[in-house]
C-alpha cells in the first residue's frame, strides 16, 4: 500500500476493525494495535504500564502480545530522541493493492468531476461512500450528479441511498 494510510481521509482504526479477520489478529492483538494507534494520534506516551492499565492486562501479557506483533512484522519499536516509539504502519501495508487502486480511481474521478481538490469534509464523506457502497454505484452516482449539474456530496449521497433502498 502506498502511503494511503497517511492521508487525512484514511481512518486507520476503522480500517483495522474492518480488516481484523484478514490480518488474523486475536482480540487482544487488535485492541493493542487500536490503542497504539490512538495514543500515537494523540501524541501520548506509550509504555507497558499504560498499555496494561488501559487493556486490563499485566505487563507480562502486554510483553507477549507486543513480541507476537513484532515477530509478525506488524509492530516496530524504536528509540528516538523523544523516547520509545511504537509504530504499526506495517499493518496498513498489508491491504490488497486492488483495494488501493479502486479507492484511488474513485478519488481521482471525484476530483476530475469537481475540477478541484476535494475538501477534507468531502474526502471524509467519500471515504464513507467507499466503505458503504460499491465502486460502480459510487461512480454511477457521480455521473448522475454531474449530468444534472448538482455536483455536491449531499446530492451524491441521496442518489446512493435511493439506489440502495430500491435494491432492498
Amino acid at each position: 500500500m502506498s502511503d494511503l494510510y497517511l492521508k487525512p481521509y484514511f481512518n486507520r482504526r476503522n480500517w483495522l476493525l474492518d480488516n481484523a479477520q484478514n490480518l488474523s489478529l486475536s482480540s487482544e492483538e487488535l485492541l493493542l494495535c487500536l490503542l497504539i494507534d490512538f495514543l500515537n494520534e494523540q501524541d501520548l506516551t506509550i509504555n507497558y504500564e499504560i498499555l496494561g492499565a488501559k487493556l486490563s492486562l499485566d505487563k507480562d501479557r502486554v510483553d507477549e502480545i507486543v513480541q507476537l506483533l513484532v515477530t509478525r512484522g506488524l509492530l516496530e519499536i524504536y528509540v528516538t530522541e523523544t523516547g520509545v516509539q511504537y509504530d504499526i504502519h506495517h499493518i496498513f501495508e498489508l491491504v490488497d493493492e486492488h483495494n488501493e487502486d479502486i479507492s484511488h480511481d474513485i478519488f481521482q474521478a471525484f476530483e476530475d468531476s469537481f475540477t478541484r481538490p476535494l475538501s477534507p469534509m468531502e474526502l471524509a464523506k467519500l471515504s464513507d461512500f467507499i466503505a458503504d457502497y460499491s465502486k460502480e454505484d459510487i461512480l454511477e452516482a457521480l455521473r448522475s450528479a454531474d449530468a444534472y449539474r448538482k455536483l455536491n456530496m449531499s446530492y451524491i449521497e441521496k442518489i446512493l441511498k435511493n439506489k440502495n433502498e430500491s435494491k432492498s
